[in-house]
């Protein structure tokens, strides 16, 4: 078992996954409420969510590339003996 501690980016990049999955998902919990109280059609409802999701898929692969940028270079300082 790799007992390395995570560099603090990394834990950072986490917790930004994590933020934007929790705060998706009260965006799109919003748009239901303001749709079930008759504020919103269905249409655009559905067009706002579908926007939401997209903007939120665009950050996720952000920080999955930035995620594997990480990796990439603990490989390449581990090969190099680098610390």
């Amino acid at each position: 078992m790799n007992t390395m501690k995570m560099s603090p980016e990394v834990r950072e990049k986490i917790k930004a996954v994590c933020g934007l999955y929790e705060n998706g998902r009260h965006d799109l919990l919003d748009l239901l409420r303001v749709h079930d109280l008759g504020k919103r059609g269905p249409e655009i409802t559905l067009e706002l969510a579908l926007e939401s999701i997209d903007d939120d898929l665009d950050s996720l692969r952000r920080l999955r590339d930035a995620l594997k940028g990480e990796q990439a270079m603990g490989h390449l300082k581990k090969e190099w003996g680098i610390k």
